[in-house]
């Protein structure tokens, strides 16, 4: 969604619009936890296969 400078939105657009990036900031720091933890089990299991 592209917003230029010369449209004005309402406050409540605006808030919106500001939730909507929270969310996505939130989901992204989700998805990287995630990955994180897998990594971690993974390097676990590959420990314990190599002794």
């Amino acid at each position: 969604m592209k917003i230029t400078g010369n449209v004005r939105l309402k406050p409540d657009t605006n808030e919106m619009l500001r939730e909507i990036s929270a969310v996505r900031k939130k989901q992204l720091k989700q998805v990287n936890t995630n990955q994180d933890i897998v990594a971690e089990l993974i390097a676990k299991a590959f420990k314990r296969e190599c002794k």
